[in-house]
């Protein structure tokens, strides 16, 4: 897979509820691969690959597009701005981060916080609350307020850097990581003769409730729903059996918030096209848009391909393009060899 598309895609800046620009460039990047696209009312990208055939079954393949960031809660007397989680962001990374905060327009900033010589040695062995903590733009208050407004987002400034051995860290990887993928399977199966139709839901506010993918899948209707998301990848004093190897392949969630037919199907496609691909359990949700995609309307057969990723909800997750493209050959294979009649 082509490292820069999947930079090109993370570097976008779309927090929950602000993703208004992702979804602007999805349509003017890729709406040349699709027969048709549009955004939805709650703004997630809907891509859809029609085969032509009359009412033939549609296949939803789910990718969100969001990231977790802050949200501006106030701005003090003092020109600093209070900010609170927007998600579920790592807040030990907030501390004298680099941050681009969103207001009337673009401004960088910078998190402070108390230096350690202004602490008492227990404070200096806890990490400070987020409260603790403030965005300095370098503004009096009068210039902050006429700039930026309660509610307004914050990002951090970090981008894509490539990393040795191919790997590649930035923010927001979980999930533009395998909405890279899963446009790099469509490419790979368009004006294949299919007799089905596929939807690609670049779904929004997954990080605040997958808000995006239920309204998607309501509206299309589909008959099954794979959803590409990321998991965690092995890292130091992370426990073995809850986390997957970078290059190590993907995973697929096996569990009850899956659909095990289709998950088997995955498993053996995989298998036949020489994949690497693990079994991931959850006992209970999988905490990806397959939830509550599978219980919309009458209920969707879903499935969910993991892609591993280190530093999760930080703006310095770190990935193996290899799986990712391990990821597209899955879906785009599995694809390949999927019929309408399988989906009825």
């Amino acid at each position: 897979m082509n490292k820069n598309d999947i930079a090109s895609l993370a570097d976008l800046r779309g927090p929950s509820g602000f993703e208004n620009a992702v979804a602007a460039h999805l349509t003017e990047a890729f709406g040349p691969l699709f027969t048709e696209c549009r955004i939805d009312p709650l703004g997630s990208f809907l891509g859809f690959l029609r085969c032509g055939v009359p009412d033939a079954p549609l296949l939803m393949i789910d990718a969100h597009l969001d990231e977790v960031g802050f949200l501006v809660t106030s701005v003090t007397d003092g020109g600093f701005l209070k900010f609170a989680p927007l998600g579920s962001p790592d807040g030990r990374t907030a501390i004298n981060a680099e941050v681009v905060v969103h207001g009337r327009r673009d401004l960088k900033g910078v998190v402070c916080a108390l230096p350690p010589h202004l602490q008492t040695a227990a404070e200096m062995e806890k990490t400070p609350k987020l409260t603790d903590l403030a965005i300095d733009v370098g503004l009096s208050a009068d210039e902050a307020r006429a700039l930026v407004a309660p509610g307004d987002a914050v990002t951090p400034a970090a981008v894509c850097t490539e990393l040795l051995g191919g790997r590649i860290a930035g923010r927001a990887l979980d999930d533009r990581l395998c909405l890279a993928a899963a446009l790099d399977a469509l490419r790979r199966v368009r004006g294949l003769p299919l007799d089905y139709d596929i939807a690609l839901s670049a779904s929004v506010r997954e990080e605040v409730g997958c808000l995006g993918a239920k309204a998607a899948a309501f509206s299309l209707d589909p008959a099954a729903c794979v959803v590409l998301d990321v998991t965690f990848a092995s890292q130091p004093e992370a426990a073995g059996h809850q986390t997957f190897a970078l290059g190590g392949g993907v995973t697929l969630c096996v569990g009850p918030f899956t659909d095990r037919a289709l998950t088997d199907r995955l498993f053996r496609t995989a298998e036949a096209a020489g994949i690497p691909c693990a079994p991931e359990v959850y006992g209970g949700s999988t905490g990806t848009d397959a939830t509550p995609v599978m219980v919309t309307r009458a209920g969707v057969p879903a499935a969910v391909i993991s892609v591993p990723v280190r530093n999760m909800h930080t703006p310095t997750e770190v990935c193996d393009p290899a799986d990712a493209d391990a990821a597209a050959a899955l879906l785009a294979a599995f694809l390949r060899d999927l019929k309408g009649e399988d989906l009825k």
